[in-house]
């Protein structure tokens, strides 16, 4: 009963709702599981903190299965990162026959930062990090954005 009352209020709520209507979509806090993909590349920009002296291209290979994701990258200090955990979407929206636009979010730990991101990441090596997504697939292959903090990445992906 609850989660119903939290699906009606967010439904009518949160903005996505204006793009794709009311009736469009399921709206779930936890949101359902992603396509499986294989993700390939990734480039950054920081929006805050960054220097010129960042990589941007960050090499990115990972897969992401059944709502859990694995990737490895070279982060923006040129260090080989990894990063696991939960992905999530909570709206799926089929444009056409071929193209569809997905928006969520993924919780997870990373390895492989320093303080140079955070001061904690001088303490402890493994961070844990929450990710905004959205996806925009045609036909098996996608472009994913995400927003985590002060970084802005894009990156592509093939459905499995």
């Amino acid at each position: 009963m609850r989660l119903r009352l939290i699906n009606k209020i967010c439904r009518y709520t949160i903005p996505f709702a204006l793009i794709f209507g009311n009736n469009a979509f399921a709206f779930n806090i936890f949101g359902h599981a992603p396509d499986n993909e294989i993700l390939l590349g990734m480039w950054t920009a920081h929006i805050s903190g960054g220097t010129n002296h960042d990589r941007a291209a960050n090499n990115t290979v990972g897969l992401v299965y059944k709502s859990f994701f694995a990737a490895t990258f070279t982060n923006t200090y040129s260090r080989q990162s990894v990063a696991a955990g939960l992905e999530r979407m909570w709206v799926t929206q089929q444009i056409n026959t071929h193209t569809t636009l997905s928006l969520g979010y993924r919780l997870g730990l990373m390895y492989g930062y320093d303080k140079r991101l955070m001061r904690l990441a001088g303490q402890t090596p493994i961070l844990p990090f929450a990710q905004l997504l959205a996806d925009f697939s045609y036909r098996r292959v996608g472009l994913e954005i995400s927003y985590t903090g002060i970084v802005i990445s894009a990156g592509f992906y093939i459905l499995i």
